[in-house]
């Protein structure tokens, strides 16, 4: 048996193939769960596992005095082998033979071959019902199994084949016990009252503590008499000593029939120096623990960092790495510098070097689990995942693991971590039939992906403060920057999304994107003047820097203005894709996409990565009917993402355009098969629909796929624009007032110009004026485009060159002034003639009836 003294010494580790089963111990004599596993021995230092000394198979391992036998792993299995094949073999030559087939159903029992024993059970139910014998060995199969039923009706039958057997009296005796009918399992046991007989001293334990339990402590009383003279060594035992003075107390009994046990005391100096060296080894632990402590250093940085702690030799950390180091517990303070190419780095202003004072701080019963996790976190770069799981014998798989994430602090301390910076276990042994785990991880993804993936529920403020703690480190992050304009923008936060933004407009080299979103929360807030002042300040200090030149362009209220600003831009540095981007969109908005069309190249082979541009260039390329281009290039780009809803929807637009819908048909249900093949979890082929049906003009069906839609604000204002195209705008107005939110200028636009081909003018008129209202609370381009609608007439078409919104806003805009304005009711139509040409699913069709209704192009 492994010993250890001072925590060196022996120790079994590990178990596997564990199996726990009722039975009484062969060296304390206790009834209790007996367990039987696979282990490894390993001499040990500080209770720290360091030489394997060998596999063992422990057999009957007692909870109660941990006495067990152990068998050599490699002996075990070939006394395995030989003796399982031994009892086969003698069962095949004897198939008939009750004691060949007990024989083997107690090898295989033994051996824990579970499946093989099932097996052979039901064969020797069947083959032998009238055997006693067979009858008592299934019954004891069956309940070492667990199946008590079972176990108690063979038993019942082994007492009918042979009532006088002492066996299937224990048995019988054991059921009647069970069921509470004392006297008849008195009866039944009656055979071991006589002297000489021989007892089952367990078995009438158990039948003196159900008397007593009843209050019947004369028979309990009689029962330990008997008890007690067949084991005289029981009066040492101080349970049943207490169960005998109980029922001698209560009886009254003068004298009792326990003998007198002297003291033990070679048996207390034993155990008070066990005792001794359990509190010296607990000690020892925790004074060894004290000055260990494990602290993990992460670093969530792109660039290394070195870590000194009190002044020791500095640790380098890798980026996105992780590393242990050991510290005593107490207060200590660690200097931290960010690395590049042997430099310091900086990052916002931060300083080059990094002072965190922290302390560990475990108690002396936390140092013995060691389940206590610290983390140094330099610049508070890293962010980190807490998760729970939970096993059990038949999990959910649809169950998601609780989990928790943390950011923004230098120093962590975690509790009760099973699992630190590892995976949980596929399964656990030895832990019951339920078990609770805890893990802890850095999650090493783009915050970006981060930021998605926050648990549901949790607070605006919160997925706001991990967005900005991670742009402060990460100014660059385009994806970022627009989740996080987005969720600020969606709930309410432009004020806290402003502030923001603003502190960080002196990070060098410029973030364009940063400042961009900045502008665009300026100029809702009418701070458009006042921005203006502001990069004119940072254009002094900078006078030859292209972002700020093109930045600068877009706060101009004049869109030539601007243009020149674009175009200085342009000159200082002519790899800045946005200023061409900006004169592109420019062209764009005043219908000259030709002109617009080589601006747009150039900006998207700068930046090829940037979807607004790409997107911009898409449009201009189908309006001027680059179809086979265009087709080629989807086509590509289908290889990587075969089920891209948006590549099919232009896929097909393109096909319907240059006049091939046969094979935009075949398209078509070819996508349809292949997401219903992927099982379409993201209901992609709704979508699908939705393009097929309108390019091939059946509303009706359009109207079905709408509605469809899972989400209920996605499908109300799909349904909408299927009212419009059918020219039913009183459906269509019903159901904006059932969902106010929906409601924005482009909705009201949309609203007007179908009021006013139904011949409304009064409602047509009221939709205007609902647009005018949301447009008047947007950004500098949408209040110009507020003003002109509300003007009517008394504008030139340059007031309108200055309203650049993007092209499918812009349009029902543009449709509304032509229907308003008889004297540039010509050219309006006409540019929203060009701008419509630029795609020709949803609303291309109501756009181009509303022209033809006005008298544009045909």
């Amino acid at each position: 048996m492994p010993t250890t003294i001072n925590g060196i010494g022996t120790m079994y580790y590990g178990k596997r193939n564990f199996r726990r089963e009722p039975g009484v111990c062969e060296f304390c004599g206790h009834e209790t769960q007996l367990e039987t596993y696979e282990t490894r021995l390993w001499f040990t230092i500080l209770y720290i596992p360091l030489i394997p000394l060998g596999w063992k198979q422990i057999l009957g391992h007692c909870r109660v005095c941990t006495g067990h036998q152990v068998v050599p792993l490699g002996e075990w299995h070939r006394a395995e082998e030989d003796t399982i094949k031994a009892a086969m073999e003698k069962f095949r030559r004897h198939p008939n033979d009750a004691e060949a087939a007990v024989q083997l159903l107690g090898t295989l029992g033994a051996f824990g071959r579970n499946e093989q024993a099932s097996q052979l059970a039901e064969i020797l139910a069947r083959d032998f019902p009238d055997n006693a014998e067979v009858q008592l060995q299934l019954g004891a199969w069956q309940a070492s199994q667990g199946f008590m039923g079972k176990a108690d009706a063979c038993f019942q039958k082994a007492f009918e084949l042979d009532p006088n057997n002492s066996m299937t009296r224990r048995a019988e005796a054991i059921r009647l016990l069970e069921e509470g009918q004392l006297d008849e399992a008195r009866q039944t046991l009656a055979f071991m009252m006589k002297p000489g007989a021989e007892k089952d001293t367990v078995l009438l334990s158990l039948l003196a503590d159900a008397y007593q339990d009843r209050g019947d402590h004369a028979e309990a009383s009689e029962l330990h008499r008997v008890i007690l003279a067949d084991n005289p060594a029981l009066a040492r035992d101080r349970a049943f000593r207490r169960r005998v003075t109980r029922s001698e107390k209560i009886l009254g009994h003068p004298d009792t029939m326990l003998p007198h046990v002297p003291w033990n005391f070679r048996g207390i100096g034993i155990a008070l120096a066990i005792v001794a060296l359990i509190i010296f080894a607990v000690f020892g632990i925790s004074w060894y623990g004290a000055r260990t402590q494990r602290l993990h250093v992460v670093n969530g940085f792109d660039v290394p960092v070195r870590v000194a702690i009190d002044g020791r030799s500095p640790e380098e950390v890798v980026a996105g790495q992780r590393v242990t180091v050991f510290v005593a517990e107490g207060k200590h303070q660690a200097t931290v510098e960010r690395v590049v190419d042997g430099q310091v780095a900086r990052r916002r202003a931060k300083a080059e070097r990094e002072v965190i004072d922290f302390e560990i701080e475990n108690g002396f019963f936390g140092r013995l689990g060691s389940k206590s996790v610290f983390v140094l976190n330099p610049g508070s770069a890293a962010t980190l995942i807490w998760e729970k799981a939970e096993y059990c014998e038949n999990p959910d798989p649809n169950t998601c693991n609780p989990y928790r994430i943390h950011f923004g602090r230098s120093f962590w301390v975690f509790r009760n971590i099973d699992y630190p910076f590892q995976e949980f276990p596929e399964k656990l042994s030895g832990h019951g039939s339920r078990a609770t785990k805890t893990r802890l991880e850095v999650l090493n993804f783009p915050p970006s992906q981060i930021l998605q993936g926050f648990p549901e529920g949790t607070s605006a403020e919160r997925l706001l403060d991990f967005a900005e703690q991670q742009l402060a480190l990460h100014p660059n992050d385009d994806n970022l920057l627009t989740l996080y304009y987005t969720l600020a923008v969606g709930k309410h936060q432009e004020k806290r999304c402003l502030a923001f933004l603003e502190a960080g407009l002196s990070c060098r080299p410029v973030a364009v994107d940063w400042h961009r979103y900045y502008q665009e929360l300026g100029e809702t807030e009418g701070r458009t003047d006042a921005m203006g002042r502001q990069y004119d300040e940072m254009l002094a200090a900078e006078p030859g820097n292209s972002a700020l030149l093109y930045l600068r362009g877009r706060l101009c209220p004049i869109a030539r203005d601007g243009n020149r600003f674009f175009e200085r831009a342009i000159e200082a540095d002519p790899k800045n894709a946005y200023p061409k981007y900006a004169l592109a969109y420019h062209r764009v908005a005043w219908g000259e996409l030709a002109e617009a069309r080589p601006l747009c190249a150039e900006a998207c082979r700068l930046c090829p990565e940037n979807m607004a541009m790409a997107g911009l260039f898409y449009g201009v390329r189908f309006a001027l009917g680059e179809y086979a281009e265009l087709e080629a290039e989807i086509r590509n780009a289908q290889i990587e993402a075969p089920l891209d809803v948006s590549l099919h929807q232009k896929l097909l637009a393109i096909l319907f355009a240059d006049a091939r819908q046969p094979k935009a048909h075949t398209v078509y249900l070819e996508y349809q098969r292949q997401v219903k093949q992927a099982g379409d979890p993201f209901h992609l082929g709704v979508y699908s629909s939705l393009a097929y049906h309108y390019l091939f003009g059946d509303m009706r069906a359009f109207l079905h796929n709408a509605q469809e839609i899972r989400s209920i604000t996605d499908s109300a204002e799909w349904v909408v624009l299927a009212q419009h195209e059918l020219g039913y705008p009183d459906r269509a107005e019903t159901l904006l007032e059932s969902q106010p939110e929906l409601v924005d200028f482009y909705q009201a636009a949309l609203m007007s110009l179908a009021w006013r081909q139904k011949g409304n003018t009064k409602k047509a008129d009221a939709w205007r004026e609902k647009t005018i209202v949301q447009l008047e609370v947007g950004d500098a381009d949408d209040r110009k485009a507020a003003a002109l609608l509300r003007s009517q007439e008394g504008w030139d078409l340059q007031d309108l060159d200055n309203v650049t919104l993007p092209r499918e806003f812009l349009l029902p805009v543009l449709v509304l002034l032509a229907d308003m304005s008889q004297e540039h009711r010509g050219p309006l139509l006409q540019r929203a003639e060009k701008l419509n040409s630029a795609s020709i699913l949803f609303p291309h069709r109501f756009i181009r009836s509303a022209i033809r209704r006005i008298g544009g192009p045909r």
